[in-house]
């Protein structure tokens, strides 16, 4: 794993560059990413969004349409809104990451007034879940949740490489589980503005490797940042064909996506 982190903490150098150099082809490098990254987001929870879904959902306005659509792309759009957010923070090299901004992701998620009203953290135990690793039981929210945002300000933590502190962030935040639904979403938001605020694409894990992800999500952190790291090298790799061969992007949901 050192030297897969050495070879990538190289290349997002020279990506970097490369993004700077041309601020238009840029701009249109990010539109493809960021569908890219809304569909495979989805796509690990098992939801699959068509092509059509979003041209729609991020067109200039909301088709009317029945209610059942209208709320899907809501939430396509409101998805869209997240990753600005995580955008905007990731640039922000003293951002921290606290409750308040904990909450204004979940908010965005659901559509909820951002900083309005006291977060709602799970009050159970999901018989029937997505997920099938241990998750705290809902009494430990709150202290473990608090104790994890608290360790982030620590010199452990900050002497860690910034893929270790996404990796080990991320295992522990999907143990504790705060949110019955969108904890994955919101976990993976806070985990990319950690790699994208240490100069990395961000980490577009792809719906080819939900397996995958579940599964490291039961085991040692480890196999979390492989997974990880493996998400940032292909989105690189998209990078440098997108300036150097032309490649685009795109939302099909095979490990050639963007």
């Amino acid at each position: 794993m050192r030297q897969v982190t050495v070879d990538i903490d190289d290349r997002k150098d020279d990506l970097n560059d490369l993004l700077d150099a041309d601020p238009r082809s840029t701009q249109s490098f990010w539109g493809k990413l960021d569908r890219s990254w809304i569909y495979h987001e989805n796509g690990l929870e098992g939801i699959v969004i068509t092509q059509e879904e979003m041209g729609l959902a991020l067109g200039a306005t909301l088709p009317v349409t029945e209610a059942g659509k209208a709320a899907f792309l809501a939430d396509i759009r409101r998805q869209r809104d997240a990753i600005i957010m995580v955008k905007e923070q990731a640039a922000s090299p003293r951002g921290k990451i606290t409750p308040v901004l904990v909450k204004d992701l979940f908010e965005t998620l659901t559509g909820g007034e951002e900083g309005k009203g006291k977060i709602e953290y799970r009050k159970d135990m999901p018989l029937h879940r997505t997920y099938f690793h241990d998750i705290a039981q809902p009494v430990r929210i709150v202290p473990d949740l608090t104790k994890l945002l608290e360790w982030t300000e620590t010199p452990e933590f900050r002497n860690l490489h910034p893929l270790q502190q996404a990796s080990l962030f991320h295992h522990r935040f999907m143990a504790i589980f705060p949110f019955t639904d969108l904890s994955g979403k919101v976990g993976r938001l806070i985990l990319n503005i950690m790699v994208m605020r240490a100069g990395y694409m961000p980490a577009v894990i792809h719906a080819i490797d939900r397996q995958k992800y579940y599964d490291s999500l039961k085991q040692q952190p480890r196999l979390l940042q492989a997974v990880i790291t493996e998400a940032i090298e292909h989105v690189t790799d998209i990078g440098f064909k997108w300036f150097g061969q032309g490649a685009a992007p795109q939302q099909a949901p095979s490990r050639r996506a963007g």
